[in-house]
């Protein structure tokens, strides 16, 4: 039975123990904040004991959000799941590498055992680093209310900023990752900190290649948290071509891709606008017999 209590700072917290116990309390306390891991919750207090202002849902009882399902073609991890438990999962060896990859640079060890997925998601305030890992996989997402549940690709939770947007009182449920569809990946993210740095860059594809011919590429960027860009239209130039690309088929889609920056973004500097460009280059010209870190 759920009861609630006050803590020392007077807010009122409530520790549901089933899911539908904490869709009910979500939706009878309007403003409520959920709480599962708190890690960007906490990064934002400066004082030894926490002001959150409003109620608490804590969801570290609910199992139903921390359950982990292998399927045929992808994973079902729990909004709950915390990133450590992600990487130390048996069923940890059918993700993909690029995702693995981003969930080892998301902060320390400590981190990411408390860190979860779904909550990686539900930041508003900036866009962290797995959003773009998501998309370009083109991870599928379940959220629910106490009346309705919807689910998709998580590009269909986006807004126009790939920004996560849930509706009122709906909690994140469950991240679906597909396995086995890329055989080429690249990442890189700079610097090594991306939890509050207000100053990193970071890159990565995902690509699906038959002999020469690359049959699929997704890629996309993150700006300081800020942005997260994804050229869709580059994306499809690019199915049918036979790689690597002769010079003047990398000025062309160069040429594009600019273009598309130069019109799509919102007021970036020259050098955020830059670092852009050139990390789309890198891609062009990475070597797409092998998989890993851009350089």
């Amino acid at each position: 039975m759920n009861a609630p209590h006050e803590n020392s700072r007077l807010s009122l917290v409530f520790t549901p123990e089933h899911l539908g116990e904490a869709l009910s309390l979500y939706a009878r306390n309007p403003g409520a904040i959920l709480y599962a891991g708190g890690t960007a919750l906490l990064s934002k207090q400066s004082e030894r004991l926490p002001i959150f202002g409003a109620p608490l849902i804590s969801l570290k009882r609910v199992e139903e959000l921390k359950t982990i399902r292998r399927y045929e073609n992808f994973i079902e991890f729990g909004a709950a799941v915390t990133l450590g438990n992600i990487l130390r999962c048996k069923e940890s060896r059918f993700l993909p590498p690029v995702f693995k990859t981003a969930v080892r640079a998301v902060g320390t060890p400590a981190v990411r055992n408390t860190a979860t997925i779904g909550g990686h998601l539900a930041v508003t305030e900036r866009k962290l680093l797995l959003l773009p890992i998501l998309l370009i996989l083109d991870a599928a997402v379940e959220v629910k209310s106490q009346t309705a549940t919807r689910s998709g690709e998580i590009k269909r939770f986006l807004d126009e900023k790939n920004g996560f947007i849930l509706q009122a009182n709906e909690i994140i449920t469950k991240i679906r990752i597909p396995t086995g569809r890329f055989n080429l990946w690249g990442f890189s993210a700079l610097p090594g900190s991306v939890i509050r740095s207000q100053d990193f860059f970071m890159s990565c594809f995902v690509a699906r290649k038959n002999r020469f011919l690359i049959e699929k590429i997704n890629f996309a960027f993150n700006i300081d948290g800020r942005l997260v860009i994804r050229i869709k239209q580059s994306e499809d130039r690019l199915i049918g071509k036979k790689f690597p690309l002769s010079a003047a088929e990398i000025r062309e889609e160069m040429r594009f891709f600019t273009s598309k920056i130069e019109g799509e973004l919102i007021a970036p500097s020259p050098y955020k606008k830059e670092r852009i460009i050139n990390a789309f280059r890198l891609i062009l010209t990475q070597d797409l017999t092998k998989s890993g870190l851009i350089e």
